[in-house]
């Protein structure tokens, strides 16, 4: 079943798979359900150590206790219950609703231990814990190198790695919430347009081309790439080309932070292109995924100027949160922290890192590996 009453569906008690295309308000009303309801214990996760950042909660791996890889503990996937300990999972036992964001990001592999580790969770609690996904598998699907996909495929899971593929997926019997209104575009035709590519209806070319020229202008594009090796390697030679002297800021790090948050060291010069990959909760004068260009470097801010606007931009700190019980209350604590700037050097980004964002010119690499890119 398939609804686009998202208040009704959130206020149910069935099971949600919450999708739609960018900027269609996915993230927003889950946060205004759990706004509304302080009484519940929310577990949130997600797949990636830098999306749970981003939604204030905790991995997939540590909220279900996966194994890398999903299903290194063969025992407990084929139904020895004492090869996961209580204690690993006590935060899980006391939630009364888990959520996972970015579920396009999440391998079948990692889902199926998932909800085995979920039922498990049940039995334990003597009650259904409620589970509600978000995400677009109409984006871009999970990272499956060959190798990975050989080792699914001998694992009895299809080899694209789309965790919709599994018997898991089928047996939580998601009721299915698509939000089909782009509040973050206000073109109607293009919103059109990208709803029709967003399903593969090639009649959305023709549009498209009308937008493609094959003498680009590469002063003020953003290279969109297939892999980190080729976003590198340009940013590299576009820092490198620029005139004056570099700065360099090194990330401080606390407690237990996982590598790839965020870059450990950011080397910027006056004149290049940034992207934020942060919302700025205090002033307002950014947000996750707004491009800007370096004015000034100094030791402890860089003066960038974004959207008409000259401003001064300082460190910004991401906590790395985790889950502790609190007689029957899930309380959430930071075991972690990194501070850096928030922005990365943007003349080239990957299709991953683009997703979500509006680039009024872009010039795509032809080399890519999945077919949602």
């Amino acid at each position: 079943m398939v609804t686009s009453n998202i208040e009704k569906a959130l206020e149910s008690s069935r099971n949600l798979f919450i999708t739609g295309a960018g900027g269609t308000g996915k993230s927003y009303s889950i946060k205004k359900y759990m706004d509304a309801h302080p009484e519940r214990n929310f577990l949130v996760c997600a797949p990636t150590a830098f999306a749970a950042a981003n939604v204030g909660g905790t991995t997939a791996h540590k909220a279900f206790h996966i194994p890398v890889p999903a299903f290194q503990s063969p025992s407990f996937a084929k139904g020895n219950k004492k090869a996961i300990k209580n204690s690993h999972i006590k935060a899980l036992v006391e939630a009364d609703e888990v959520l996972i964001d970015e579920i396009s990001m999440m391998r079948n592999a990692e889902f199926s231990f998932a909800i085995k580790v979920l039922r498990h969770a049940e039995r334990i609690k003597g009650k259904k814990i409620r589970l509600i996904v978000s995400g677009d598998f109409s984006q871009l699907p999970p990272v499956v190198t060959p190798s990975d996909a050989k080792n699914l495929k001998k694992l009895g899971f299809h080899e694209s790695g789309y965790c919709f593929t599994t018997a898991e997926w089928k047996s939580v019997n998601f009721l299915t919430v698509e939000l089909t209104e782009i509040k973050r575009q206000d073109d109607p035709e293009f919103k059109t347009e990208l709803n029709k590519v967003r399903v593969g209806d090639i009649s959305s070319i023709d549009y498209f081309n009308r937008f493609v020229t094959e003498e680009p202008d590469y002063d003020d594009a953003v290279c969109l790439c297939g892999t980190n090796a080729e976003v590198s390697r340009i940013n590299n030679d576009y820092i490198n080309g620029l005139d004056g002297m570099a700065a360099v800021y090194a990330a401080s790090k606390s407690g237990a932070v996982a590598s790839g948050i965020v870059d450990d060291l950011v080397v910027v010069k006056a004149g290049c292109q940034v992207m934020f990959i942060a919302n700025d909760v205090r002033g307002n004068r950014y947000y996750n995924g707004q491009f800007a260009r370096v004015v000034a470097t100094f030791t402890d801010f860089v003066t960038v100027s974004s959207n008409g606007r000259t401003f001064n931009v300082e460190r910004h700190t991401w906590n790395i949160e985790d889950y502790s019980v609190s007689g029957n209350k899930l309380i959430k604590k930071s075991i972690g922290s990194i501070t850096q700037m928030p922005f990365k050097v943007s003349k080239a980004l990957t299709i991953h890192k683009s997703q979500g964002q509006s680039i009024a010119k872009c010039v795509i690499s032809p080399t890519v590996f999945a077919a949602g890119q």
